[in-house]
């Protein structure tokens, strides 16, 4: 998918992609430093999204 879109691709060694909680946190607390907050209502989870459809807002 990288090579498709001329994009790099990074990832932390396997020890420590172990806990997706982590992850999740994470991106929430990057979300919030951008002023980004999702309201309860609105925070289901979709199974078919596709990570690389998706609008990154946070940067």
């Amino acid at each position: 998918m990288c090579e498709e879109r001329g994009a790099h691709c990074y990832w932390p060694e396997k020890p420590f992609c172990i806990d997706n909680g982590t992850m999740i946190a994470e991106l929430g607390r990057r979300m919030l430093e951008c002023g980004i907050e999702t309201k309860i209502m609105d925070s289901a989870i979709d199974p078919s999204l596709r990570t690389d459809n998706t609008i990154v807002v946070w940067q």
